[in-house]
C-alpha cells in the first residue's frame, strides 16, 4: 500500500525479523500493561512506574526500550490507532467513498468499543502534547485527501457527488465525529446511543458529500476489502 504507514510504530530492535527475542516480549509487555492500565486511567495519571510494575517488570528496565512516559504512550497509542487507520487507508483505496464509508464508520465504531480507554486517553494526549498533536491532524487530512480521491472515482464512475468544498466539510465532519465517539465511548452508555450516532454520523456524511450512501446494501466490509 502507498502512502502513510499509520501503524510505523513497531521498535527497530524486531522490525522485520523472523523470531522474537526476551527484549522484544519485554517491550510488547510494557505496551500491554499501558493498554490495560489506559483504560482505567488518563495518560496523566500513569508514571513510568507503574507502567514497570505492571508488566512485572523493574522501573529501570523501561528506560532500556523507551525515553520517557511519553514515548510508551505514543507507541501504545499507535499500536491501536496504526491498524485502524492503515485499514481504513486500504479500503478508501480499493474502493470509492460510496462502497467504503459504511465499513469506515464500522469499523471507527469496533475500535472504539474495543479500546474506548485508549482512545478516550487520545484526546488527552493530542491536548497536553503538541509534537502528537501535529500527527494526529496528520492522520485526519492524510484520511480526508483519500475521502476526495474516492469521491472522485465515484464522480468518473457516474456515481452522484455533490459539490462545494468537500476537502475541508470533511476535515471538519472528522473532527467532529471524532469528538462524539469520544463523548460516547468514554462513558456507560446503553446499545441503542451506539445506533443512534452511528445512524446521525452516516446521515451526516452522506448529506456533506451528495452520495447515496445504504449500510445495508454495503457489500464492503472491514477486513475484507478488495
Amino acid at each position: 500500500m502507498s502512502g502513510m504507514q499509520y501503524s510505523g510504530w513497531q521498535s527497530p530492535r524486531y522490525r522485520n525479523r523472523t523470531g522474537i527475542s526476551q527484549g522484544d516480549i519485554q517491550e510488547r509487555a510494557l505496551l500491554e500493561a499501558t493498554r490495560r492500565l489506559l483504560q482505567q486511567k488518563l495518560p496523566s495519571q500513569l508514571t513510568v512506574g507503574s507502567i514497570a510494575s505492571e508488566a512485572g517488570l523493574a522501573r529501570s528496565t523501561v528506560y532500556f526500550y523507551f525515553d520517557s512516559k511519553e514515548s510508551i504512550l505514543s507507541a501504545t497509542i499507535e499500536s491501536v490507532v496504526g491498524p485502524m487507520m492503515d485499514e481504513h487507508e486500504q479500503l478508501l483505496t480499493d474502493n470509492g467513498f460510496t462502497a467504503a464509508f459504511p465499513a469506515i464508520l464500522r469499523l471507527l465504531f469496533a475500535t472504539w468499543k474495543a479500546h474506548s480507554g485508549i482512545l478516550s486517553g487520545v484526546m488527552e494526549f493530542v491536548a497536553s502534547n503538541p509534537d502528537y498533536r501535529r500527527v494526529w491532524r496528520g492522520y485526519m487530512e492524510r484520511s480526508v485527501a483519500l475521502q476526495v480521491a474516492a469521491l472522485e472515482r465515484d464522480r468518473q464512475r457516474g456515481l452522484p457527488v455533490g459539490g462545494g468544498d468537500l476537502e475541508a466539510e470533511l476535515l471538519a465532519f472528522c473532527w467532529m465525529a471524532e469528538r462524539c465517539c469520544y463523548m460516547l465511548f468514554s462513558r456507560d452508555h446503553e446499545g441503542e446511543e451506539e445506533t443512534h450516532l452511528f445512524e446521525l454520523l452516516f446521515g451526516m456524511a452522506s448529506r456533506i458529500t451528495g452520495t447515496r450512501l445504504s449500510d445495508s446494501s454495503s457489500n464492503v466490509r472491514p477486513g475484507e476489502n478488495g
